[in-house]
C-alpha cells in the first residue's frame, strides 16, 4: 500500500479552502495511485447530511454542497459572490429583519470565533423559512482570516417534536384528569395541577416519594401485587382504587397506568386518575334503590329472593334447617284509611324497627310489599328456633305503636315453610309460605300456621275452581236460590235473600263458601256481582208479574263493588231494565266493608237509599263498629250474626251479645233480622229478645224460583210493605 501526505493551504479555483489549521494531515491509501486533493474535499463535503457553505472574509458566498442547495432551493453558482446575510439570512421567524450587527454569521467572521446558534432560521429561495441549527468556524491561514465555514441543518422535526411536547406537557398540566409521572421504581417525579386539587398535595410535598402517600388502606396487598405485575410487564393497567386525600377523606378513582419503554427497557410510568367518587355515590344510590325499599331501609323482594337463594345454598351445604316465615299485617289497611298514609308509612317504619330486634344477625328481614314481610332464618338446628321466633315476632307486634300522639294496635298474621322438610326452590319455599299465611289470616289475628301438603292441595284447587269459575259465568253453571225471611211474630213472609249457588258438571255442587274468596281475591266477584243483582232484579219482576210482590228481595254487595264508583248507576240501569221500583230491592253490606272507607261509602249508600233501596248491615257485631258512623248511614235492617244465634239458647254470652244488639237496633230504629235459625228454641228465645224477623233452616231451607213460588202459595200473610 502506498501513501501520500497532503498537506492543503490555499483556495483552489472551485473555492474549496484547504488550511493547515483547520484539517489535519491526510494521508491517502492507494495502491496505485493519488486521489485529486480537491476531488477528495468535494466529495466529502458533498456527502455529509448537512449543508456547508463557505464563505470569503467580506461574508460573500464562496462554494456550497449539494445539501445546502437542497436546503435553500439556490445552486451554488447563483449565490456564487453574494452576501450570505442579503440570500439567506435577512429575517427571523417572526418575519422581523436580522439588521447586518446583530448576525451570528458576521459577528464569526468579525471577532474571529466559533458560534453556534441551535435555534435559528434561514430564507429559501421560494421566501419560505425553514428553522436550522448552525455552527460557524473562521478560517485562517498563518493566524490571518481567509474565510468562514458555515455547517447547518434543518430542524424542522425536532421543531415538530418540541412542539408537540409543549402542547402534551400543557395538556397534561391543564387536564381535568390528575396525571403524575415517576420512576421506573415508583418515585414521582411530575405532576399536573388537577392531581394537586385532587389529593390536596402539592408537587412539592409528594415529589421523590412513592404513590403510597395516597394509600387508603382498602384495598389487600395483592391488589397492588397485581397492578405491580401488570405494569413491570410492560402491560398497561386499568382499574379502580380507593385513594386518601390529604385531609384523611377517601376518593374514588379510575386509574390507568402506562409503562414508557425506551430501548426496551422501562424507564417511567405514567398514571392517569379519574375522580368517580360521584358516579360511584350515584351507583350506589341506584343499587340501594333497586335492592332496597326505600321507606323501611329492609332488602326489598328482589334482594331478598338474592339471599335466600345463598340461604338455600348454605342450608344444602351445612346440612342445616331453614325457616321462611311470610308476615302480614292485621288492620293495616284501617290505620291508612283512618289516620292517613303518612301514619300508615311511620307504623310500617317501626314495625320494621322491630322485626329487625326479633332476628339473628344472620337473618334476612325484607319488605315483599304493602304491608307483607319476609323473614329468612338462616343455618337453624330444630323446628323450635322458629317458634320461639315467632313468639317473640307475636309479642312484640302486638305491643302498641305511638305515631304522632296515636295509639296504633296492629298484629300480624304468619306462614312458615320449613326446608327441606318442605323441599323446593326459593320461588316455591315463598309460594308455600304465602299459603300458610292465609290460612293463619283466615283463622285468627296473631295466628301462626306451618306450610303442609294439604295447603298445596287446597291450592291446586283454588287455581282450578278459578279457571273453572270463569267458564260457569259463560256456561250458565251458577243459579240463584231464594231463603224466606219471616216476622217472627206474624209468620209472614216480609222478605227473601238470593244466594247464589254453583253447579259444576264435573264436581257438582261446590259451596259459596269456597268460590267465592276466589272471585274475590282474583277480581271476577265484580262480574259475578253483577250477574246476580240483574238476576234477582229479573226473578222479581217475573214474580210480580205473576201478583207475586209485597216483599223485597236481598242481594249481598260485595267490598269491589262498593268501592266502584259507577256501582249506583249500575244498580239504577239494573232496575229500569227490568222496570221495578227500588222499593223491591234489598243490598246487604258487611260491617266490616262499611268501615274500611266509611266516608266513600257514606256517599254510595246515600246513593242507593236515594233509589229507593233498603240497605241492611250483614253480619253485625262480627266487625269493628263506629256507632256514630252507623248513626249516618240510611240503613233499614242490622242482621245479627248466626254466630251468635247458633248458642243463644245456651251461652250466656251470645244471648247477652243478641239481646244488646236487638236493644242497639230498635233504639237506632232499624229492623233486627236474625239468620241461621235452625232450632225451635232459638227462635222461641229470639222472639222474647224482641227480634223483628228471622231467616234460617228451621223456617225454611233455601229454594229455586220455582220452589219458592210454591211456598208463597202455601203463606195465607204476606207482609205488606208500606
Amino acid at each position: 500500500m502506498v501513501s501520500s501526505r497532503i498537506r492543503p493551504g490555499k483556495i483552489d479555483s472551485k473555492g474549496a479552502v484547504y488550511t493547515s489549521e483547520m484539517y489535519p494531515d491526510l494521508y491517502l491509501m492507494n495502491n496505485s495511485t493519488t486521489l485529486p486533493v480537491e476531488e477528495l474535499y468535494n466529495n466529502a463535503l458533498n456527502s455529509l447530511g448537512e449543508g456547508v457553505i463557505i464563505i470569503d472574509p467580506e461574508g460573500r458566498v464562496v462554494w456550497m454542497n449539494r445539501q445546502a442547495e437542497l436546503m435553500l432551493g439556490w445552486q451554488g453558482d447563483e449565490l456564487s459572490g453574494v452576501l450570505l446575510h442579503d440570500a439567506v439570512h435577512y429575517q427571523k421567524s417572526d418575519g422581523s429583519a436580522y439588521s447586518f450587527d446583530e448576525c451570528d454569521i458576521y459577528l464569526s467572521l468579525k471577532n474571529q470565533v466559533l458560534r453556534r446558534n441551535i435555534d435559528d432560521v434561514f430564507t429559501r429561495k421560494d421566501s419560505k423559512l425553514i428553522p436550522v441549527s448552525h455552527v460557524t468556524t473562521p478560517m485562517l491561514q498563518d493566524g490571518k482570516l481567509i474565510g468562514l465555514t458555515l455547517a447547518f441543518h434543518d430542524i424542522t422535526e425536532r421543531k415538530k417534536a418540541e412542539k408537540e411536547l409543549r402542547l402534551q406537557s400543557t395538556a397534561l398540566s391543564s387536564a381535568a384528569n390528575a396525571v403524575f409521572i415517576t420512576d421506573k421504581n415508583g418515585n414521582i417525579e411530575w405532576v399536573n395541577k388537577a392531581f394537586e386539587k385532587m389529593s390536596g398535595f402539592s408537587g412539592a410535598e409528594v415529589l421523590g416519594k412513592n404513590p403510597r402517600v395516597l394509600n387508603s388502606g382498602q384495598h389487600e396487598e395483592d391488589y397492588y401485587r397485581h397492578i405491580w405485575s401488570t405494569i413491570l410487564s410492560g402491560e398497561v393497567w386499568r382499574g379502580e382504587l380507593v385513594e386518601r386525600h390529604k385531609d384523611g377523606h377517601f376518593y374514588t378513582v379510575e386509574q390507568v397506568i402506562t409503562p414508557i419503554i425506551e430501548s426496551g427497557r422501562i424507564t417511567h410510568f405514567v398514571a392517569i386518575h379519574e375522580d368517580i367518587s360521584e358516579n360511584k355515590q350515584a351507583q350506589e344510590r341506584i343499587r340501594y334503590m333497586a335492592l332496597y325499599d326505600v321507606l323501611t331501609g329492609l332488602p326489598n323482594r328482589a334482594y331478598m329472593r338474592e339471599h335466600l337463594e345463598q340461604a338455600l345454598a348454605s342450608a344444602d351445604r351445612n346440612e342445616k334447617l331453614l325457616g321462611v316465615m311470610f308476615l302480614d299485617l292485621d288492620r293495616f289497611k284501617f290505620v291508612n284509611d283512618s289516620l292517613g298514609h303518612n301514619t300508615g308509612d311511620k307504623l310500617l317504619q317501626q314495625v320494621a324497627s322491630r322485626l329487625r330486634r326479633c332476628v339473628r344477625r344472620s337473618d334476612t328481614v325484607a319488605r315483599f310489599g304493602g304491608d307483607e314481610f319476609v323473614i329468612i332464618q338462616s343455618d337453624i338446628e330444630h323446628i323450635d328456633n322458629s317458634a320461639t321466633m315467632i313468639e317473640k315476632i307475636v309479642n312484640e307486634l302486638s305491643r302498641p305503636f305511638s305515631i304522632e300522639g296515636n295509639e296504633v294496635h296492629t298484629g300480624v298474621c304468619i306462614g312458615v315453610t320449613i326446608y327441606p322438610f318442605d323441599d323446593g326452590d326459593a320461588d316455591a319455599l315463598l309460594k308455600h309460605a304465602d299459603m300458610a299465611m292465609y290460612r293463619a289470616k283466615s283463622a285468627d289475628c296473631n295466628s301462626c300456621q306451618f306450610f303442609d301438603m294439604d295447603m298445596q292441595k287446597e291450592m291446586e284447587r283454588r287455581i282450578a275452581l278459578d279457571q273453572a269459575l270463569r267458564q260457569a259465568i259463560l256456561q250458565n253453571q251458577l243459579y240463584l236460590v231464594y231463603q224466606p225471611q219471616i216476622n217472627i211474630n206474624t209468620r209472614g213472609i216480609v222478605g227473601v235473600e238470593a244466594l247464589i249457588r254453583w253447579e259444576h258438571p264435573e264436581c257438582g255442587d261446590i259451596s259459596p263458601g269456597e268460590f267465592i274468596p276466589i272471585a274475590e281475591s282474583t277480581g271476577i266477584i265484580r262480574e259475578i256481582g253483577e250477574w246476580v243483582l240483574s238476576t234477582a232484579c229479573k226473578q222479581a219482576a217475573e214474580w210480580k208479574n205473576k201478583g207475586f210482590y209485597g216483599f223485597r228481595i236481598g242481594v249481598n254487595v260485595s267490598v269491589y263493588q262498593l268501592r266502584d264508583s259507577s256501582f249506583v248507576q249500575t244498580v239504577d240501569r239494573i232496575l229500569n231494565k227490568y222496570n221495578i221500583s227500588g222499593q223491591c230491592l234489598e243490598l246487604e253490606l258487611t260491617e266490616s266493608m262499611l268501615m274500611d272507607n266509611v266516608k266513600d261509602a257514606i256517599s254510595t249508600i246515600q246513593g242507593l237509599h236515594d233509589l229507593g233501596i233498603s240497605l241492611a248491615i250483614d253480619d253485625f257485631g262480627t266487625g269493628y263498629s263506629s256507632l256514630s258512623y252507623l248513626n249516618q248511614l240510611p240503613v233499614h235492617r242490622i242482621k245479627l250474626d248466626r254466630s251468635f244465634v247458633k248458642e243463644i239458647d245456651t251461652n250466656v254470652d251470645s244471648g247477652a251479645i243478641a239481646g244488646a244488639v236487638v236493644q242497639l237496633g230498635h233504639s237506632l230504629g232499624l229492623d233486627v233480622l236474625a239468620e241461621g235459625v235452625e232450632r225451635e228454641e232459638q227462635l222461641y228465645y229470639l222472639q222474647n229478645l224482641g227480634c223483628d224477623t228471622v231467616q234460617g233452616f228451621y223456617l225454611c231451607q233455601p229454594l229455586k224460583s220455582e220452589e219458592f213460588e210454591q211456598f208463597l202459595m202455601q203463606q195465607v200473610h204476606i207482609k205488606a210493605i208500606s
